[in-house]
């Protein structure tokens, strides 16, 4: 069905098993001093209209998480308050990633977690599967832990680790990775392949300015006719990847993952 996803068919497949308990979201409120700043407000009326499409509990758990984001960054910066505006889109962007893969379910490994875009929508859209969360700022990561608890997202693992690193005694046995706003594609693609078991699709949210820098010249890593999905407004290179040797690494890594899941269900 590729490509043949529309944005009013998404939001329908995101919630296939039952949902954790969903309370009411907190206000949306940004620090005192950013006040005066119209950027450094969620837009409360456009997080709504983003995630009416979505089905009651996947709605109800991002806008708790968007105000768990917004209540952590008022005392630690996680997030640029400036950008605040900009979070409606970017939490939609990332529920339709989740959906995208929910047509298929599978582990997944967020390289550069951030603050929780994607891994943390991916992880409401999907309950039943595993989302690594590999983030190597320490704030980042406690805020990562604290709304995978406060939400009752069991099947979120966060890992505070830089992935170039974690990659050389580890790999994931995951069906897809994801990085958004981490690094540019050209590194993103070396990376995921270093950092996954066997195989999996990278789908990394990238934007029409990028899907030009990256198709054109000698330095074209992307075909726009094959290695695109394009949902709505949002556009995600989509490529399926074979792993890569990691240098300095050995044959014997850890792994991540189904596989380590079935050695432990063995012993």
């Amino acid at each position: 069905m590729r490509n043949g996803l529309t944005s009013l068919l998404v939001p329908h497949i995101l919630w296939r098993t039952a949902a954790p308990p969903c309370a009411p979201a907190r206000a949306l409120r940004a620090s005192a001093g950013a006040a005066n700043d119209p950027s450094a407000h969620v837009d409360e009326r456009e997080l709504d209209a983003v995630l009416r499409g979505f089905s009651a509990p996947c709605a109800a758990l991002a806008k708790r998480y968007v105000a768990a984001l917004v209540e952590y960054n008022a005392h630690t910066n996680v997030y640029s308050q400036g950008a605040y505006g900009k979070l409606p889109f970017h939490v939609h962007d990332s529920l339709t990633l989740g959906a995208l893969i929910a047509r298929a379910p599978g582990g997944v490994l967020d390289m550069g977690s951030g603050s929780g875009l994607p891994s943390v929508c991916v992880a409401i859209a999907n309950p039943s599967i595993p989302v690594y969360a590999v983030e190597s700022k320490g704030r980042k990561a406690i805020f990562l832990t604290s709304v995978a608890r406060e939400l009752g997202l069991a099947n979120l693992h966060v890992l505070t680790e830089n992935i170039v690193e974690l990659s050389r005694a580890s790999a994931f046995d995951v069906a897809y990775v994801t990085a958004k706003a981490f690094k540019p594609l050209p590194h993103v693609i070396p990376l995921a392949k270093k950092a996954i078991r066997a195989r999996a699709r990278l789908l990394v949210p990238i934007s029409e300015a990028q899907v030009v820098e990256h198709s054109a010249g000698w330095k074209r890593v992307l075909d726009p006719a094959v290695d695109l999905e394009r949902v709505g407004p949002f556009i995600y290179f989509s490529r399926e990847i074979k792993a890569a040797s990691v240098r300095g690494g050995s044959g014997g890594r850890s792994v991540f993952g189904a596989a380590a899941e079935g050695s432990s269900a063995a012993a």
